[in-house]
């Protein structure tokens, strides 16, 4: 569930409120590229500036201020009044964090991992000659910031994934660091939604499919929705079944392979 606030006219949305917003009908997020990016809808453009957003309370990641590009509020106030119509973001209090709260949201966002962006600009000034098969991952890193955000359709799990998968031939200390660090946010973004959420998804997901394992039903799930707690009970189970005919086109190992690379283990 996204949360937005908007004390004095300006509006501020969170992480979540953003990664919610391109499932509007008519609506698209356009990435720019170094991790920014805007928000198309009918009523025009609405810009997402991460660098001016302010903390607020019940806030859920990194808070946006959420403006109209060219001035006035008519197109983020479309989307703001959307996204409450469709169930998928709450207003939260309307005053901003207090001196303590944001000193805390600070630290907080300061001890997430690294942008992807970050990681990818460090990865070139190492990899003087970037193979063509993990080129294009590479430019796609460039353009993310979160490990939750997607690229076009393409979930930025699996662009991470894929660069991984074609970066052997880059070695070296720094290259041996840097992708330890991308499987460490691949692997603790698993886990920590596992630990919130994981005996519910677990449970529903045995309930809806019978003769697969749950974690490897998850994974193939999480390749189509990177994260699963914005999923009605309806589309959750609708999910679990289209994961399972995929997995059946598997094989043991590479859907125990899969499983391990979400940091969901085989069971």
């Amino acid at each position: 569930m996204g949360h937005f606030v908007a004390p004095d006219g300006s509006t501020y949305v969170d992480t979540d409120f953003v990664n919610r917003v391109q499932r509007l009908p008519g609506v698209s997020v356009e990435h720019m590229g170094f991790g920014e990016f805007y928000v198309q809808t009918p009523k025009g453009r609405v810009e997402v500036d991460r660098m001016r957003g302010k903390p607020f309370e019940g806030q859920s990641g990194r808070s946006h201020k959420f403006y109209d590009d060219k001035g006035g509020t008519d197109a983020a106030n479309w989307v703001v009044d959307q996204m409450e119509t469709h169930n998928m973001s709450d207003r939260a209090s309307e005053k901003l964090a207090t001196t303590a709260g944001r000193v805390a949201a600070r630290f907080l966002q300061a001890a997430e991992s690294r942008s992807l962006s970050d990681i990818a600009r460090d990865i070139r000034k190492d990899w003087k000659q970037v193979n063509f098969g993990a080129k294009p991952y590479l430019e796609a890193m460039g353009e993310l910031d979160k490990i939750t955000d997607t690229y076009g359709a393409d979930p930025a799990r699996n662009i991470v994934n894929y660069f991984l998968s074609n970066a052997s031939s880059w070695r070296g200390p720094k290259a041996k660091e840097i992708k330890d660090e991308l499987k460490a946010i691949l692997k603790s973004k698993s886990a920590s939604e596992s630990k919130e959420a994981g005996s519910v998804y677990q449970k529903l997901i045995q309930e809806s499919v019978r003769g697969f394992d749950p974690g490897e039903v998850e994974a193939m799930m999480r390749v189509y929705e990177s994260t699963l707690d914005g999923l009605s009970r309806s589309e959750f189970i609708a999910l679990a079944k289209e994961a399972a005919k995929e997995l059946k086109t598997m094989t043991p190992s590479d859907r125990q392979e899969l499983a391990r690379s979400y940091g969901l283990h085989h069971r």
